[in-house]
């Protein structure tokens, strides 16, 4: 009896050690890179989605490779990661572990990483609808023929994704499809709410639970309920002065309702008094917001985005990397100062600076204008690669670096939280404009002529 006893506790201790080393091996919720010859990359920052938080990481990187823990976030790790001066988004789902391969012509991704896969894939095919240069009509035409093509892709693959891998897809490409056309209508100047070309909103399910969880998906939010709100109400509806009550009606989705209202008013107490502030997290309150998006709320303070108020000093540009060594802040004195807070990764950045080049030749011999570009791009190197690259180094034109972190000191005072973001600065180094003309406006050059 003794000799089965022991026998059966090998067993048992066999079995466990087994067991263990098996759990070492699939340990979940990692991201594995590694590159071959070498190849330099780095992430920058994660954002653990589904909540306000925007994470700063550093990957560690030995011997060209890294791994980064992801098990506590418990949500769709959303990441930026650059690799050969190439900017490229991934998702970790929650409790899964997957390497992703840098080599000099892009990712290889594991054979059953379906979502980075379809992602990657993505962003090559939406590159081309952004750079098209055909008619509006067939801009659209294009553009849903593309989304249907690619819902029909992603129902080969449901299968063999989750159910929040798929929704989370769904979202990308319903918010992707959307934002382009809401940006077209801001280049074709379709301004009328009422317009049949804003009908296509009908279709778009912002309530699918994952739509906040690509972070490009705010503003898609935001332009949807402008025009909701325009056909409801006949008024216009301002992100500065928000109607929560509006927004929890037409967001039936409560985790989406909460997280829009929740970033909305995080952008706004800035700008407001600590009265005003108590008085915006008690609607928020009321309007059964999330708590966790309310705790948010009552940590952003109130009253620091002086740079927004017309008439306040300009200060900070001087703390920012210039791309020229030579660049002082006395350069700017008495000259009118037309500020663009870009990022390569911005669409619509790169959309207005595309117009801004065109009427260039017409404006770069104003003596008393200076236009500084300050760039949000997520490291020094991608921001310089561009400047060479498309030579936007020119005459007038002063190229500054802040980096992707909206928590410098420069980027509070002017209350920069999306992009892009302009304004003005007039002869007396004080803010002057913090809503000017754009760059994609016809009378953008009679504006600057006439400073």
């Amino acid at each position: 009896m003794k000799k089965i006893l022991i026998f059966i506790s090998i067993i048992t201790i066999g079995i466990i050690i087994l067991s263990c080393s098996n759990l070492k091996s699939k340990k979940k919720g990692f991201i594995h890179f590694y590159s071959d010859n070498n190849q330099t990359f780095s992430i920058t920052k994660f954002n653990n989605i589904g909540t306000l938080d925007i994470v700063k990481k550093k990957l560690f990187v030995k011997n060209t490779e890294g791994i980064l823990d992801t098990n506590k976030q418990g949500k769709f790790v959303q990441m930026f990661l650059m690799a050969n001066n190439k900017n490229y988004i991934l998702f970790a789902p929650p409790r899964k572990t997957i390497d992703i391969k840098i080599t000099k012509s892009g990712l290889e991704f594991d054979e059953k990483d379906y979502l980075n896969k379809f992602i990657h894939n993505f962003t090559l095919e939406i590159n081309t609808l952004f750079s098209s240069r055909k008619k509006l009509d067939k801009r659209i035409e294009d553009i849903n023929l593309a989304k249907k093509d690619l819902i029909t892709k992603l129902d080969k693959i449901k299968k063999k994704l989750s159910q929040k891998e798929y929704n989370l897809l769904r979202a990308i490409i319903d918010g992707k499809m959307a934002h382009i056309k809401f940006m077209l209508a801001d280049t074709y100047k379709i301004k009328d709410y009422n317009n049949k070309y804003f009908d296509f909103i009908k279709t778009l399910n912002i309530n699918n639970n994952q739509f906040m969880n690509f972070t490009d998906n705010v503003n898609v939010i935001h332009d949807y309920l402008k025009v909701r709100y325009f056909r409801r109400f006949n008024k216009n509806f301002y992100k500065s002065d928000p109607d929560i009550i509006f927004i929890n009606q037409e967001l039936n989705s409560k985790e989406v309702a909460s997280a829009f209202t929740g970033l909305i008013v995080s952008d706004l107490i800035p700008d407001v008094s600590k009265e005003e502030k108590e008085i915006l997290i008690e609607e928020m309150r009321i309007n059964n917001v999330f708590e966790k998006y309310i705790e948010h709320a009552k940590t952003v303070k109130a009253g620091t985005s002086l740079g927004k108020k017309v008439g306040n000093k300009a200060k900070y540009i001087e703390t920012l990397i210039s791309y020229n060594k030579d660049f002082s802040i006395d350069m700017l004195k008495d000259k009118i100062v037309y500020v663009d807070n870009w990022a390569t990764w911005c669409g619509a950045c790169l959309h207005g600076i595309k117009y801004f080049n065109k009427k260039y030749s017409k404006i770069k011999d104003q003596k008393d204008v200076v236009f500084v570009f300050v760039s949000f791009d997520r490291n020094e190197e991608i921001w310089r690669n561009y400047i060479k690259k498309h030579n936007f180094n020119k005459k007038n034109i002063i190229h500054l670096f802040n980096s992707e972190d909206m928590d410098t000191k420069y980027a509070k005072y002017y209350g920069i939280r999306s992009l892009p973001y302009a304004y003005i600065i007039d002869k007396n180094h004080k803010v002057a404009n913090t809503k000017p003309v754009t760059f994609e406006e016809a009378s953008f050059i009679s504006f600057i002529k006439n400073k």
